[in-house]
C-alpha cells in the first residue's frame, strides 16, 4: 500500500523524519525542527496527536523518530 499525502501544516517547522507503523500502515509518526512529534492518520490525512515533553523542548534538535518494536512506543533522538 502506498500513500502520497501532504503532512504539512501541523508542524511549525520542517519535518525531519517519518516512520510508518508496521502493524497499521494507516498510522505515521513525524518529528520536526519545532521539537515535537506528531501521530498521523494517513487515511484522513490529519495529525491526531502532538507529543512534546520538557526533554524535547530542551534538545537542540529532534532528528529522528520511530515506532518501537511492538509499534506502540515512540522513540525520539536528539542531536
Amino acid at each position: 500500500m502506498e500513500y502520497v499525502c501532504n503532512l504539512t501544516g501541523a508542524h511549525k517547522k520542517a519535518i525531519l523524519a517519518i516512520d510508518i507503523n508496521k502493524k497499521d500502515s494507516h498510522k505515521a509518526l513525524t518529528c520536526s525542527d519545532d521539537k515535537t512529534l506528531r501521530l498521523w492518520d494517513l487515511k484522513s490525512k490529519i495529525s491526531v496527536r502532538m507529543l512534546s515533553c520538557p526533554e524535547l523542548t530542551k534538545a537542540k534538535q529532534v532528528a529522528n523518530c520511530l515506532f518501537g518494536p511492538d509499534n506502540s512506543i515512540f522513540v525520539a533522538a536528539d542531536k
